[in-house]
């Protein structure tokens, strides 16, 4: 199964208060996402 995004793209982070969810949460926030 393929996940098309867009720069329109909604995305939702789940789980982003564990230790893993924060830093890649971090890097996608730092990215422009």
């Amino acid at each position: 199964m393929a996940i098309w995004l867009t720069e329109n793209s909604k995305i939702i982070v789940q789980g982003m208060t564990g230790g893993e969810g924060t830093k890649h949460t971090r890097r996608m926030l730092a990215s422009g996402a």
